[in-house]
């Protein structure tokens, strides 16, 4: 019976196996046909682009809460917008959140199924840009929560995970703009390269928000640099070329939410609407005057509806915001006047675009879409450097007057002219002003080394570390700095005497944070910008050793450049920490003291094992300065009768 029993359940067991397969492939057949015919073509024409609608959506939801909020002395105008219900901001900021992380979700559901698509659209000139939206709007977003302040932990660990992002492709994208050659700013900078700019300022009043007024002046200062630059180059169309199709015009809206988010980001880091707050917000409003005046502009673009329009509304609502901050500091009728304008404005144009949005559903995933499309031009063709004729040597003099001497004279002058032919001559004929790299290099080590052990009051215990070095260390760098630069000082005027024509064809040729300290007695603000701007552009250079990898395969003189800048970074770095007299400022100089004295130290060592690379024959670094022909006519010493 219980073998009957055992052999009746076998059949079972054998039959969930043989129908286990056909039903797990069944299933599987099933989710790869939605996938295939639902939201593989949603993915296909879905792209970074769309996150201007979160842009909107979230700045909204900071412009009612900023309005909302209590203020002393309230004009008559603000305490009645008080008056709208806190409900509807909720509702707001909730319809703000479901539609970026609806927009985020899609979005990494692409880089997880069409990463290729993903990585096209961050070599586009124009799509790369819009990389910078989704970590915008969740900064905008967090800024404007309700449901708890900038001094929690949530917000400050939120804060790192939105902004590292941004740091991240600051250093790729900008460091692009000077070190790769395709992608110089003058030939990809277009409109959307403004949202770059426009991450660091979110970033910086969400971190002065929180009370970091270090990390808050360091990302505006990153901000703001490379959009002085930015806005050269792009109003004097330095790419010479229409970079943006006729549907993509919206974006030119952008040009004046760049200057109002950067006034936001200084009445936070400084606490009032001062001067430079002010003065950004104006031009702001003249841009924004400046674009309103052209409708034709933006006429093609209007013909049919399309994602492009979104963004009419973020830049529209970044000026209400600033406006607003402008009317509670001044508390005039005509400032109040211009919040509300501008405030219902924007609000008008976020809820118009909700309506279309909604009517022409169909309109927002086209089969051919013109937003990602490649900008079409070719990089400036360089410029030839002409090679500067030289004049009649003055050596031949000497051999003049050698004639006319007696016998005796003229072999004793016969003698060292051969000495300056065959060994001085041709070492001047190599030596140039970069060898001044060296000189550089030690007396800014001696500066450093003089700096650090310096007494001040207050001192960090790194700081105090430091002062028990010897003097006599001290004493022997500069001896060495003195004694290089006196070397290369001699040499120099004896090429400006003998070798004048390769020194003029040299002088034809094609450290401001310290300088400000020592000016304004104090390492204030414009030096801490300064300062994290050059620490910003040290880390996107070592962040690309490709760039110096053919450079190092043999020894010159041009290694030394590297010792320089570095020493120079850890002075300002070793400023920077006297001031703050925090302990990451000094980990952060100790780190960079330690990395220029060891570049000098191995130089040196370089230099001493490979004296006999000092003066090469072919010196590339004279190359571009003075021809091939030029160096021989200047070696020639050919006797006048």
């Amino acid at each position: 019976m219980a073998m009957h029993e055992r052999e009746s359940q076998v059949p079972q067991i054998e039959l969930v196996i043989d129908q286990t397969p056909d039903k797990l492939a069944e299933n599987q057949r099933g989710t790869v046909m939605i996938f295939k015919d639902f939201i593989s073509p949603i993915l296909e024409r879905f792209h970074a682009g769309y996150f201007r609608i979160s842009l909107s959506l979230c700045s909204q939801a900071l412009l009612w809460k900023t309005l909302g909020e209590p203020s002393e002395d309230a004009h008559a105008f603000r305490r009645m917008l008080r008056m709208l219900p806190s409900t509807a901001f909720i509702l707001l900021w909730s319809l703000a959140l479901f539609a970026l992380v609806s927009l985020s979700l899609l979005y990494m559901l692409k880089c997880y199924f069409l990463f290729d698509m993903v990585k096209s659209e961050f070599l586009d000139h124009v799509g790369v840009n819009y990389l910078f939206a989704p970590w915008i709007s969740w900064l905008l977003l967090l800024q404007s929560t309700p449901f708890f302040t900038a001094k929690a932990p949530y917000y400050f660990v939120l804060w790192w995970v939105f902004v590292v992002p941004i740091i991240v492709l600051d250093v790729k994208i900008y460091g692009q703009w000077f070190t790769k050659g395709k992608r110089f700013l003058s030939t990809v900078a277009n409109p959307t390269s403004q949202l770059s700019v426009i991450g660091n300022l979110v970033g910086a009043r969400a971190a002065a928000e929180m009370g970091w007024k270090e990390s808050a002046i360091c990302m505006f200062s990153l901000g703001m640099v490379h959009y002085l630059v930015l806005f050269v180059t792009l109003y004097q169309r330095l790419s010479g070329r229409n970079c943006l199709p006729s549907m993509l015009r919206p974006v030119f809206f952008l040009f004046f939410a760049a200057p109002s988010m950067a006034s936001l980001a200084w009445d936070s880091i400084s606490g009032t609407f001062d001067n430079p707050s002010k003065m950004l917000f104006f031009l702001s409003l003249f841009l924004f005057l400046s674009l309103v005046s052209r409708p034709a502009l933006f006429k093609k673009s209007m013909k049919k509806f399309t994602v492009a329009w979104w963004a009419y509304s973020f830049p529209l609502t970044v000026l209400a915001l600033s406006a607003a901050e402008y009317a509670q500091e001044v508390n005039g009728s005509i400032a109040h006047v211009l919040m509300l304008f501008l405030s219902a404005l924007s609000v008008l144009v976020s809820l118009a675009l909700m309506v279309f949005t909604a009517l022409n559903t169909n309109l927002l995933l086209p089969t051919e879409d013109e937003i990602l499309s490649p900008i079409i031009g070719s990089s400036a063709a360089a410029d030839a450097i002409a090679s500067t004729p030289t004049r009649e040597s003055q050596v031949p003099q000497i051999e003049l007057v050698i004639d006319q001497t007696p016998d005796k004279l003229a072999e004793n002058q016969h003698g060292i002219v051969m000495i300056f032919k065959d060994f001085i001559s041709p070492i001047l004929e190599r030596f140039h002003a970069g060898y001044f790299k060296i000189s550089l290099s030690l007396c800014s080590q001696a500066l450093l080394w003089k700096t650090l052990g310096e007494p001040s009051e207050d001192a960090h215990a790194y700081r105090r570390m430091l002062r028990m070095l010897p003097s006599a260390d001290f004493i022997l760098l500069w001896s060495l700095a003195l004694f290089a630069l006196v070397s290369l000082s001699l040499l120099y005027v004896l090429k400006c005497y003998f070798h004048f024509d390769m020194v003029k064809s040299e002088f034809l040729d094609h450290n401001a944070s310290l300088a400000w300290d020592s000016i304004s007695g104090t390492f204030d603000s414009p030096s801490k910008m300064l300062f994290f701007l050059s620490l910003f552009f040290f880390l996107s250079l070592v962040s690309r050793p490709a760039l110096f990898k053919k450079s190092m395969k043999k020894f010159t003189v041009a290694w030394w450049a590297y010792s320089f800048p570095l020493t120079v970074l850890a002075l300002s770095a070793a400023e920077y920490a006297q001031e703050v007299n925090g302990s990451f400022a000094h980990v952060l100089m100790l780190f960079l003291s330690a990395l220029s004295v060891l570049v000098s130290l191995a130089l040196m060592v370089f230099t001493a094992l490979n004296t006999n690379l000092l003066l090469p024959t072919e010196d590339e670094i004279l190359s571009p300065i003075i021809g091939s022909s030029a160096a021989a006519d200047a070696i020639a010493l050919t006797p006048t009768v």
